[in-house]
Parts: C-alpha cells; structure tokens; sequence
C-alpha cells in the first residue's frame, strides 16, 4: 500500500510556514514533482486516501483535498473533525473528479467552511461515521511528507 505523501521531502517544513507560503510552493512543487502518467493509465481508478496528521498544517481549513496525478487525498484536522467535515471533503472532491477526474498537476484545496444544505442520507451518513471510526483506529504511521499520524484507503 502506497504512502500518502503531498510531494517533494521540502513539504515536512510544511507545519511552520503562512498560509500564503504554503500553498503555492505545494502546488508547484506537486505539478514538478509528479510524472505523467501513461495513457494506458488514464482510465484506471485512482485511489483516495483519508488521512488525520497529528500535527494539521498552519492553514485556516477544516480539512484539506491534494489532487496529483497518481491519488486524490483528503486531509483532516484531528481537533473537531467531524462526520459533516468528511462527508462535505469527499462530496467536493466528487465534483472535482468529475470536471477534472485526473490533474495533470498537483492541486491543493483547503476547505475552510461549509454550509448544510441538506441532511444525507442515513446509509451515507452511517459510512462516514464508520470510515472516521476506522480512521481513528487505524495502526498510527507516517503521513507522507505530514509526519506522525493515520491513514486509510477508500475505494477510488
């Protein structure tokens, strides 16, 4: 199983740094640091990972999608997440998919509010809850280029 990571090694300082000196250099970094895919490759699932740092960047979001060529990752806060935080993560990055289903760089989203339009369904609502329990329980690990914390795969 792949280790999710955000992109280049110099991302590990990513916790100390603004806002505004984060995200542009992820970003680039990510597009320069990832290669092409194989056309072969473009229609092949493309994982999802869920991952809970122990230490969240220094960036105003509740959670965080990372978009590269290879997986799309959802980053969340381990202070206040919530089934609503996932449940509106992985919805957005539904959309995302599917205006872009695979960037052909890197991309970073911080979430930094949502508003509930409507309640999801109990099934669905069930799911999230479940995968933040297994998220929480997974074994702690390294997050890619985050440090300590847990990750789980989802099915692309």
């Amino acid at each position: 199983m792949p280790n999710p990571t955000l992109g280049h090694r110099a991302l590990g300082r990513f916790a100390h740094r603004s806002p505004t000196a984060i995200l542009l250099p992820v970003m680039i970094l990510a597009a320069i640091s990832t290669p092409r895919l194989a056309p072969a490759q473009a229609g092949s699932p493309r994982p999802i990972v869920v991952a809970l740092p122990d230490v969240f960047p220094e960036v105003e979001a509740r959670s965080l999608i990372v978009r590269t060529p290879e997986r799309d990752m959802v980053v969340l806060r381990d202070d206040g997440t919530t089934s609503q935080t996932l449940l509106m993560s992985l919805s957005l990055l539904e959309t995302l998919r599917t205006d872009e289903p695979r960037p052909e760089a890197g991309q970073v989203i911080p979430i930094t509010g949502f508003a509930v339009r409507r309640a999801p369904s109990e099934d669905k609502r069930r799911k999230v809850e479940a995968t933040l329990r297994r998220l929480r329980e997974a074994p702690p690990t390294r997050v890619g280029d985050l440090g300590p914390g847990r990750w789980i795969p989802l099915p692309g």
